[in-house]
């Protein structure tokens, strides 16, 4: 497990005295990690994580029979959710799950506790879903997952947009239902808000740095890409997951998260960078491939 990686930088995420984390280069730590377990433990966890989805669906649907004036939204919402957040590989969300069980004794892994780490692992894909479908507006793009984008389908186009919003929205609905009492909840709240606003920060940068015809490459700086992989992926799709486990786990030191992001940043650096090496190879998507040919890094 990666996680054993991260605890290697000491007791409780602390680096070895001298040694500045991470303790190995990037292409060590990338080998060694999975984003959850391989071969046929990861094909059990995906399954026991995709399963859980169903009861995601039904938490965020329940005011139908309350608020019967809302039905139709109501109605949308079910259909927004299905359609955008499974489907993928969920290796953020898997994350949360695999990272949460390492990090703690079998004495905190009840069914509550682990209903919980599931619930935070699909607030997770929830964010990726809605960086997705507002991703794919902005982008011009045609597909997604092998299905037309959320946008592209008949009678939705730029309603989609406030469908985002639903489900962004949909993530803060669940921390309150599922760990509003427990000790970690501002922790993840914070967390979540402050990875959002991350995120649109390197999502602008990128915008910025290439406007549809205006592609400039001087100003494609190894600065530039490398904050814009900081800011737009890594630190959503590397260290939210981890940090969400960590404070769940009751780990909440800022020494100790400041570890873990130092060696999560550096493996989503080296994440994206062998995204844009393996361009053209067919080991990446083709709707990756061509925001890259047109001048977007991720």
């Amino acid at each position: 497990m990666w996680v054993r990686l991260l605890r290697a930088a000491g007791p409780r995420l602390r680096p070895l005295p001298g040694v500045r984390a991470p303790l190995r280069g990037p292409t060590d730590h990338f080998r060694v990690w999975t984003m959850a377990s391989v071969g046929a433990s990861k094909n059990s966890e995906l399954q026991e994580f995709s399963s859980y989805f169903e009861q995601v669906v039904k938490d965020l649907i329940a005011n139908d029979s309350q608020h019967p004036e809302i039905g139709d939204a109501i109605t949308r919402l079910k259909e927004i959710l299905e359609y955008n957040t499974p489907g993928g590989k969920c290796n953020r969300g898997m994350t949360v799950l695999a990272a949460y069980r390492e990090l703690v004794g079998p004495d905190l892994q009840k069914d509550g506790n682990l209903q919980r780490a599931l619930t935070v692992g699909w607030c997770v894909e929830l964010l990726q879903a809605f960086f997705l479908v507002a991703d794919d507006i902005m982008d011009n793009s045609v597909t997604r997952r092998g299905q037309p984008c959320w946008y592209k389908k008949d009678g939705i186009g730029l309603d989609a947009v406030n469908d985002s919003f639903l489900l962004e929205a949909s993530i803060y609905r669940l921390l309150k239902k599922y760990c509003r009492g427990q000790t970690y909840y501002l922790h993840l709240l914070e967390l979540f808000l402050e990875k959002l606003i991350d995120t649109e920060l390197g999502q602008a940068l990128d915008l910025i740095t290439a406007q549809p015809g205006k592609v400039d490459l001087n100003r494609y700086t190894e600065t530039r890409y490398k904050a814009i992989v900081k800011y737009k992926t890594a630190f959503y799709s590397f260290y939210l997951p981890v940090a969400a486990a960590m404070y769940m786990a009751g780990i909440d030191g800022e020494e100790e998260h400041g570890n873990a992001k130092t060696i999560l940043l550096e493996m989503g650096e080296f994440f994206q960078i062998q995204v844009g090496v393996f361009v053209g190879t067919g080991k990446v998507p083709e709707q990756t491939t061509q925001k890259i040919k047109t001048g977007h890094g991720v």
